[in-house]
């Protein structure tokens, strides 16, 4: 079967009024995890058991990791690197640190360079960079213990241990007031308790719940903290004991209390909680995937909830982790989501101002400092797909050409995303035109889509250029004898005579033959007979 002739849509082709390519991005569902990470950083020095806190201005200070340490350094959310600032006046592994509302930080307690746990405080000016001892230090010596500020802008201390023995734990608790810079002794816990939560609740009293007690057993016990009174009084039990666990404020409320030690030592748990201010009560949600202890969990900006890293096992017979899992509050259900690049547990993290949260520090399941520091983030962005404009090739046959395009895509966080066209590049095409439609995916399952044409000339297309060539060559020796032909066959071929066409095309490469080395080149005809051959297997000579 002979191909029809061109028509005038393709005329409007040639004139670059159809056919520029279309290149839109759609933000598809997430496929198998909401967000990824990408590495960022490094910090300047090894840390685990210490802490992170966001500064007003959207950086994060890191304080703390071996008590022989007292280097301190920031993160610019910006640049995604570490740099340092001043040092610590004392050094310190496990200790607090809280941002005041007047926007320095309150570094409490840890275990110092006497191996036992410290009285002292100090605050960090972000505004110069240094650290200094506050009025006075505390009313007793405490690491792993909770600080949180409460809403009327002091902070609330509370248990911990003195001397970094699991069966020192602390039933005091005490108060700091930023306007004197002074720790006061509030009311005791009910319960002695170290290496566990306490959360600030919307109506500002705050729950203090599980850790280790005198027995090395997680404590199922809760109190809650009235800061009016400045007293301690019961409110639910949870469903099961934990210390080394997470607990998170919820968007609704309630508070998510995550994962933790059975006991000292002992496996790590998968279970999970809420509690109910208004009930004031513990109810058992979904678990997650993996039991988990020493482990973090950071409130998303849509409510949600990353869970990630941990040991599986306290203190030295467990792994660690480098999965992560999400708690949807409107499931109650645990997600996997995406890994992290190296396993880590004692770690830290942070949510920052625009909703990732860094994830840095930590040790893995040898003790040894877990690599690199990782940076969680929601993709919402497709890729960028870089499409070829119209690609034009001659026919070479009846059925069209064989056509090789390139089509690449770049993404902000995936190096690879995945590209699918159609029909595929080396595909054989048919004469005329054909649209190429593409699609770049990253590995949030954002989609960007895009589309070409490939037009592949037929045999009056490939005529009509033979004659332009014959014509800019200006090859006047010749007469009229080649342009004739090329008229001629180009006649006959729109008028479906294809062997009155072939006969012409025929005469045409005689006549070319014959003046090789004389009217042309021998490049000139090496060029004609090459395209004229192709153009004689287009109409099927």
């Amino acid at each position: 079967m002979q191909p029809a002739p061109r028509t005038a849509f393709i005329r409007t082709v040639r004139s670059g009024m159809y056919g520029l390519a279309m290149l839109v991005g759609i933000v598809a569902p997430a496929l198998a995890f909401s967000g990824f990470f990408i590495s960022v950083g490094p910090m300047a020095v090894s840390r685990s058991s210490f802490a992170l806190v966001v500064l007003t201005d959207g950086r994060v200070l890191a304080v703390g990791a071996s008590p022989f340490e007292r280097r301190a350094e920031l993160y610019d959310p910006v640049l995604r690197t570490f740099s340092t600032t001043g040092n610590l006046v004392t050094g310190r592994t496990g200790p607090t640190a809280t941002l005041l509302g007047n926007g320095n930080v309150l570094v409490t307690g840890g275990t110092d360079s006497s191996f036992l746990a410290t009285a002292t405080a100090e605050l960090y000016d972000p505004s110069i960079g240094t650290f200094s001892s506050t009025t006075g230090g505390m009313t007793v010596q405490r690491a792993n213990h909770t600080a949180t500020l409460m809403q009327d802008g002091r902070v609330l201390i509370v248990g911990g241990h003195r001397f970094n023995f699991p069966n020192s734990a602390l039933a005091s608790a005490e108060v700091y007031d930023p306007a004197t810079g002074m720790f006061t002794a509030v009311g005791n816990l009910l319960t002695a308790r170290q290496d566990h939560t306490a959360t600030l609740l919307a109506d500002g009293t705050v729950l203090v719940a599980g850790g280790f007690g005198a027995n090395q057993i997680g404590l199922t016990s809760a109190e809650l903290y009235n800061p009016t009174t400045g007293m301690f009084s019961p409110t639910g039990n949870m469903n099961a004991g934990r210390g080394e666990f997470t607990s998170n404020l919820l968007i609704n409320g309630m508070v998510l209390i995550a994962g933790g030690y059975t006991a000292f030592p002992n496996p790590a748990r998968e279970t999970a909680e809420l509690y109910d201010p208004v009930t004031r009560t513990f109810s058992v949600t979904g678990s997650m995937a993996t039991p988990r202890g020493s482990h973090t969990a950071s409130l998303l900006s849509d409510g949600r909830v990353l869970v990630a890293g941990g040991f599986t096992a306290f203190p030295n017979t467990g792994s660690a982790l480098q999965t992560t899992e999400v708690f949807d509050p409107n499931s109650g259900s645990f997600v996997p989501d995406a890994s992290m690049a190296a396993a880590r547990g004692r770690h830290a993290s942070a949510t920052l101002a625009g909703g990732d949260v860094l994830i840095a520090g930590g040790t893995n399941s040898f003790g040894s400092p877990a690599l690199g520091v990782v940076l969680y983030t929601h993709d919402a962005s497709p890729p960028t797909l870089s499409l070829p404009g119209d690609v034009y090739e001659d026919g070479t046959s009846p059925a069209g050409a064989v056509v090789a395009y390139s089509v690449t895509a770049v993404d902000d966080f995936d190096p690879h995303p995945t590209i699918t066209c159609s029909p595929t590049s080396g595909s054989l095409f048919p004469l005329l035109v054909t649209m190429v439609n593409c699609t770049a995916t990253d590995a949030a399952g954002n989609t960007a889509y895009g589309n070409f044409n490939v037009i592949v000339k037929d045999a009056n297309w490939q005529l009509e250029d033979v004659m332009g060539l014959v014509q800019s060559w200006n090859l006047v020796k010749l007469g009229t004898s080649l342009t004739d032909k090329l008229s001629t066959a180009t006649r006959f071929n729109a008028q479906a005579k294809f062997s009155q066409a072939c006969s012409n095309l025929a005469s045409f490469l005689s006549q070319v033959s014959a003046q090789t080395g004389k009217g042309l080149t021998a490049d000139q005809a090496l060029d004609l007979v090459t395209r004229v051959t192709r153009i004689r297997n287009v109409i099927g000579c």
